[in-house]
């Protein structure tokens, strides 16, 4: 409610302040498998974004993509 009451005010330096009481001290550096160095996240990031990666020459990947797009797309126009 306090964070609330000072965005509504405008009172912006508050809210900030309040925001990161509340939700600051529960953010951990910890990201992927247990990484905590900015180097060795980074390289794990490269690791599975390698093994994900499908070239755009690669017909059948990109098709598939194509296909689920187009299944996301018309779940949203459910009438």
């Amino acid at each position: 409610m306090k964070m609330y009451s000072h965005f509504i005010n405008k009172k912006i330096p508050e809210f900030w302040k309040t925001w990161n009481a509340k939700f600051r001290k529960n953010a951990s550096k910890q990201v992927n498998n247990g990484y905590v160095n900015d180097v060795d996240i980074a390289n794990e990031f490269a690791a599975y974004f390698k093994q994900v990666f499908h070239s755009l020459n690669d017909s059948e990947a990109c098709n598939e993509y194509l296909c689920k797009r187009k299944e996301g797309v018309n779940s949203l126009y459910v009438f």
